[in-house]
């Protein structure tokens, strides 16, 4: 059984930097559409207001609040997508630092572990475990990850030092980009009824 130490540390300070900012991120969202419901009521209040500019204050403050929700989802994404970067060169290796002859054996290792189902995934890679051959089991490993082997993970994630959390962070990652009910955390802003209200005026 290979058995190496492959970052653990590395990742679990890559997993605490992201975390705080996707954090900060959605707490920020949650303050945005907070500060909207609480000037919009204050403006449905406001006796001075005529209903015309009413309906156009209300409009406006619903306008920059998706706006900033909408920059905020965004960051969000960069950061996921950094975080999934990063942790990837962690698990997998970084590209940037292999040489010639290394990336060719990954890529040749790679379109051979797409070409797997999970049991044929499972089956190779032991014997890869069997072989010393790192680079077939990070492509296999790779490809399970990416489509939720999950036999095939656990085997990998036991061949190495330090693996698994890297790993269940990593499918955490994949899936998260795949979620279209992640945007939520960013598109939960209660639309006021006078936004409506004015497009059907105008």
């Amino acid at each position: 059984m290979v058995s190496r130490n492959i970052g653990s540390l590395d990742g679990h300070r890559l997993s605490a930097k992201y975390n705080a900012l996707i954090v900060e991120y959605r707490e920020r969202a949650a303050v945005v559409g907070e500060g909207l419901t609480q000037r919009v009521e204050a403006m449905r209040r406001d006796a001075d207001l005529s209903e015309v500019g009413r309906l156009r204050k209300i409009t406006d403050e619903w306008s920059r609040a998706a706006g900033e929700s909408a920059r905020l989802w965004e960051a969000d994404q960069r950061a996921v997508a950094d975080w999934t970067g990063e942790l990837e060169a962690v698990v997998l290796g970084n590209p940037a630092t292999f040489d010639h002859a290394e990336l060719s054996s990954r890529r040749e290792a790679a379109r051979f572990a797409r070409d797997l189902d999970s049991d044929e995934a499972l089956e190779a890679y032991k014997d890869a475990v069997l072989q010393s051959d790192t680079t077939l089991m990070k492509a296999i490993g790779a490809a399970a990850i990416k489509n939720r082997w999950l036999d095939v993970i656990d085997a990998f994630g036991a061949s190495f030092d330090g693996m698994s959390e890297n790993i269940d962070t990593l499918v955490q990652l994949y899936e998260a980009a795949e979620n279209p009910f992640m945007r939520s955390a960013y598109y939960l802003l209660m639309r006021p009824i006078e936004v409506d209200s004015r497009a059907q005026a105008a």
